[in-house]
């Protein structure tokens, strides 16, 4: 199949997505519905699918200044007082993970750096992987 092909089908499977949420008033179309159709056709068909790295950038640096434009002085005061709580319980519940993670690998001879990222979700464990390589 021919790269441009691919990622025409790409993009019309996700814009259906989009579409039907929208339509059918789901939350968050523009992200939900391409994530969920393209889920789904990658779990139900065989085939390749592709964004071009300029436009995935491109779509993230508009998410998030659509996101970031949303925060204003109310939402700070609003989650301030949650900000030190929060922070406490993510720290506690990373120590615990680690510490679960350690006594693992002494107990089932697993690979050090796979329990030092697992207890690490999303982002957070590819930026420290491509930090490391």
């Amino acid at each position: 199949m021919k790269p441009a092909f691919i990622v025409i089908k790409t993009f019309a499977i996700s814009i259906a997505g989009g579409l039907i949420y929208f339509y059918l008033h789901l939350p968050l179309p523009w992200i939900l519905g391409p994530l969920t159709s393209l889920l789904l056709f990658k779990s139900l068909r065989q085939g390749a699918f592709h964004t071009p790295f300029l436009l995935k950038n491109t779509a993230f640096t508009i998410t998030g200044i659509y996101f970031g434009t949303s925060f204003t002085r109310e939402t700070f005061a609003q989650a301030g007082p949650f900000f030190l709580p929060y922070t406490l319980l993510t720290i506690i519940l990373l120590s615990f993970s680690i510490r679960a993670g350690f006594f693992l690998a002494k107990k089932k001879g697993l690979d050090r750096l796979q329990v030092y990222l697992h207890p690490f979700q999303g982002a957070c464990r590819k930026w420290w992987l491509q930090a490391i390589h």
